[in-house]
């Protein structure tokens, strides 16, 4: 199994909406955050948020067969859920 850690700008004017999408994802759209995950090859997903001088940040931790693959697919994801 592979690993793959990323960090992703959060802009100011996103934050909270970035920390609404975190929830709903462990809530109300969670079944539809996992089928997401299963399409794309990811075993396991872990964010956090980070705040830092430069901005906020997520760290993005994924495990799978081929988690840069799947990061190519998400990019360019016509899902619904992923768009």
């Amino acid at each position: 199994m592979a690993v793959y850690c990323f960090t992703q700008r959060i802009q100011a004017s996103k934050r909270d909406q970035a920390k609404s999408i975190f929830e709903e994802v462990s809530g109300p759209r969670r079944q539809e955050y996992e089928a997401s995950r299963r399409r794309l090859g990811i075993r396991r997903e872990k964010v956090w948020f980070q705040s830092s001088p430069d901005g906020d940040m997520a760290v993005v931790y994924w495990e799978g067969e081929d988690p840069r693959a799947a990061l190519r697919e998400f990019a360019s994801s016509e899902d619904p859920f992923d768009e």
